[in-house]
């Protein structure tokens, strides 16, 4: 794709905050930015180590996860203990969810606790559901 005449109407500073926050546009883009900057004659490399800095910020806060919400997770246990399909959806999602960094690594969503309570509420929900069909069944 070009995008040419879009980056050609940015301001140096705009250009450098696509070059340092490359994470969040599309490859060519941010090539094309690349190349304008040197066009113009704006250095990059000081910028450079904060761009590495941010992508290693980022990097370290998607291997560590994020908290679930307390709320959901109590929400989930409950409906897990009663048998419902709700906790063990929500227990699935907080063990098992992934995102992608930009690069295409895989990360859990969710911290180490969260993941290990979703991992709880799916084998509380499996057995409450068991109870649950052997009870209706017998």
């Amino acid at each position: 794709m070009n995008f040419q005449e879009q980056i050609a109407s940015k301001s140096d500073q705009e250009l450098l905050d696509i070059y340092i926050n490359s994470d969040d546009y599309q490859k060519e883009f941010v090539d094309q930015t690349f190349q304008e900057l040197n066009k113009r004659g704006i250095p990059t490399d000081k910028y450079k180590v904060e761009k590495e800095n941010k992508a290693r910020l980022t990097r370290e806060l998607m291997t560590q996860g994020r908290r679930g919400n307390e709320v959901y997770i109590v929400l989930g246990f409950i409906s897990a203990v009663l048998g419902g399909l709700f906790g063990l959806i929500a227990g699935y999602v907080y063990s098992q969810s992934k995102q992608n960094d930009p690069s295409g690594e895989s990360y859990y969503v969710y911290d180490k606790k969260t993941r290990e309570s979703g991992q709880l509420m799916m084998i509380v929900g499996t057995v409450a559901l068991i109870a649950t069909i052997i009870w209706r069944f017998s």
